[in-house]
């Protein structure tokens, strides 16, 4: 029996799926970037192998798979065996389910970055309030300099997440 293997390439996008969260009385729809760097990306295709010598019958796919290049996602691919309708005919199919998540490291740096910038923070907020609220202190030029280059500091560490989306980009 030969037993050919045809390669199939074809390039497909991604569905970003958005949820909807009850925020009061009124429901705002959320994309993955809102859930970043916990967003989770999906595709799924049926694939049907038509038999060329009958019109109406399929041949049997063993497995699909996704080829191709990730940067800090871990993905992981289901096979389905299903059904389709071909030409009024219900056929053989195979369904292939693509999810993507962000690797753990990818995450736990994110997160490490965002508690340093809330622990660069901090002290700016107390360094102000102590500045604003004791008339007997006086202010150096140390002090200003210091909350400066924490703000300064906070917007370069922002850049350092891990594919992350762009300032002002979706607001």
């Amino acid at each position: 029996m030969d037993i050919s293997t045809t390669e199939f390439q074809k390039t497909h996008a991604l569905d970003i799926y958005s949820i909807g969260l009850r925020i009061g009385k009124t429901t705002r729809s959320f994309d993955q970037v809102y859930f970043y760097p916990f967003d989770i990306f999906y595709m799924g295709m049926n694939f049907v192998a038509i038999n060329p010598n009958t019109t109406n019958s399929s041949l049997p796919i063993l497995a699909i798979g996704f080829s191709g290049y990730t940067n800090n996602f871990v993905p992981s691919v289901e096979n389905l065996k299903t059904t389709t309708m071909f030409n009024g005919t219900v056929v053989q199919s195979q369904y292939a389910a693509l999810r993507l998540t962000r690797t753990t490291i990818a995450k736990v740096f994110v997160l490490f970055i965002f508690s340093v910038n809330w622990a660069l923070t901090l002290p700016v907020v107390t360094i102000t309030i102590i500045a604003l609220s004791s008339k007997r202190l006086p202010i150096t030029d140390g002090i200003v300099v210091l909350p400066i280059t924490v703000i300064l500091t906070i917007t370069s560490l922002r850049t350092l997440f891990v594919e992350s989306p762009r300032f002002g980009e979706f607001y």
